[in-house]
Parts: C-alpha cells; structure tokens; sequence
C-alpha cells in the first residue's frame, strides 16, 4: 500500500495542521499522526501518541498512560488521530481506540493495509468480539492508483522541485505521460523512482531529446516493433 503514497499523504496532510517550533508541538495540534512498526500492544499505542504529542512522561503501568495520553490529548486540542498500519494493532488497542473517539469526542481515522478489512470483521463467529470495534469504524475509503490526470500533475509539481534551468517538460507530451503510466501502473512511489532514472539519464546524456521512446530506454524498456501490414 505504500508504493501507491498512503504514508506520504498522511504525513503531509498532518503537517499541514500540525505546527512546531523548536521541537516542540505548538497548541492547539487538532491533528496526531502515529504510525505502528510491529504488532502493537494497548501500551505501544499509549506511548506512540505521546511521542508524537511530546510528552516526556511516557513510563508507568497502563492505567497511567492511559490518562496522561487522555490529559495530553485533550489539553493540546486534538480533533482527529490518524493511526496508519492500524491492522497490526492488538483487539486491546482497538478498543483503547474505541474508547478515545467515544470519551473523549476525537475522530480516528484507522489506515493500512486491505488486511484491515479482514481484522476488524465481524462476520466470523470468531471475529464477533470485534462488532463494536467494527461498528465505531463503519466508513471506509479506498487508497486507489493515480490516474492519468493525477499523474500529469505529480510530474509537473516533481519537475517544478528540480528547478532545473532547462525542464524536461515531461507532462507536456501525452505519450511521454502514457509511458511513465504504464511503467508505474498509477503508483506514487514507483512513478518517483521512474522520474529519477529519467532525470539520471538525461545527466549522463544531456544532448539526447526527451521523448517517449528515451524516456523507454531510461527506464530499461523500450516499444515493441510494430508489424508491417
């Protein structure tokens, strides 16, 4: 899922609401980005929030994070907290995060993997103990890949970051867009690493012309031969 940018987008839609200065997190913060590296306890999840709010309390039993993560949550104003990697979290955290959005009023958006899906449904017998998990979390949006549209934009924002003195102009040719399309398949990171061979090429040749069939061989692919009639 990360090869389509969900990581990226949470972290720059979080920094746009969130500010800091001098490493610390300037109130009110109505945004809390954590992001869960490994299978995730009730205590993870308390001590990856207060990380991220900067709060340097973060030992004791549970009980006790739990409320200082309470305390610290709603004096910094928080709104919403995103949770990405949501499906490596324990039932315990699940319901920790139940019952966050229920007392304290905060909305949580749960990001990951399609696997989430299969975490929190209630479906099977086995999976009935998480109907109220699922019930707090109905609404779901799909991370999809990039369109044409979305990707001629991702191209000509990436090119305007260079700041090159003599552009590519890359998403100035529809069939040089169709190519980066096809070779990404519309997914963000795969279609940066394909902009950066095109750039590198270009440097070890800069007389060459930008066009489709070099942005191919950039790439290490070229056109197929079409077969006379």
């Amino acid at each position: 899922m990360d090869r389509l940018g969900l990581v990226k987008s949470l972290v720059v839609y979080t920094q746009s609401h969130v500010k800091r200065r001098g490493g610390l997190l300037m109130a009110p913060a109505p945004i809390a980005y954590i992001e869960i590296e490994q299978n995730g306890s009730s205590t993870d999840l308390f001590l990856l929030i207060l990380e991220f709010l900067i709060n340097p309390l973060d030992c004791g039993s549970l009980r006790q994070l739990r409320s200082r993560t309470w305390g610290t949550l709603k004096a910094l104003g928080v709104k919403l907290l995103i949770v990405n990697n949501a499906d490596l979290l324990s039932f315990k955290a699940l319901t920790e995060l139940v019952r966050i959005t229920e007392k304290l009023k905060i909305s949580i958006v749960l990001a990951g993997s399609p696997y989430l899906n299969d975490v929190i449904d209630p479906k099977l017998d086995k999976k009935k103990k998480y109907a109220t998990i699922h019930n707090t979390f109905l609404k779901q949006h799909p991370y999809n890949i990039l369109n044409k549209e979305n990707i001629a934009t991702v191209i000509a924002e990436w090119e305007k970051s260079l700041g090159w003195k003599q552009p590519l102009n890359l998403a100035s040719d529809n069939a040089t867009i169709a190519v980066l399309e096809e070779s990404s398949q519309g997914q963000l990171r795969v279609l940066y690493e394909n902009l950066r061979e095109v750039a590198i090429w270009k440097v070890d040749n800069p007389k060459a012309e930008i066009n489709p069939h070099n942005v191919s061989v950039a790439l290490g692919f070229c056109y197929q031969p079409i077969s006379k009639l």
